[in-house]
């Protein structure tokens, strides 16, 4: 295997790009279609890469059954080079929902999680 990209269900495409680019600094690699609403897209930050799926979609590419939430199924864990400063500019933004403050971890990192527009919880660490 090369690398993880993980194709999250959501409702809305562009709102959660632009929280993704507008509040952690992702850079948008593509978007499907590439005119109307986008109905998928691919951001990236460093190594990381996150595919965006709208819900019908997903459900209808795999077969799966309806889901009544989303989010909150996993945790995505984020190596940060500089968490201090990265940390500060979460706190300061103010629309971001800190769900557990900077802190040390049983196996000595340091790390605190948000939950994006969608719910899912996003952990963002030192190593």
């Amino acid at each position: 295997m090369k690398c993880l990209m993980p194709d999250l269900m959501v409702n809305d495409v562009i709102k959660t790009v632009a929280f993704y680019r507008d509040f952690l600094g992702f850079r948008v690699l593509r978007v499907f279609p590439e005119t109307g609403v986008p109905a998928w897209a691919l951001v990236q930050k460093g190594n990381v890469e996150i595919m965006f799926q709208e819900r019908e979609g997903l459900i209808e590419e795999y077969s799966l059954p309806p889901f009544e939430f989303l989010g909150g199924s996993f945790v995505l864990y984020m190596v940060v080079p500089d968490l201090d400063a990265f940390y500060e500019a979460i706190k300061s933004n103010g629309q971001i929902k800190i769900v557990r403050d900077m802190h040390g971890a049983e196996y000595g990192a340091q790390r605190f999680a948000i939950e994006d527009c969608n719910g899912y919880v996003l952990v963002f660490q030192d190593k």
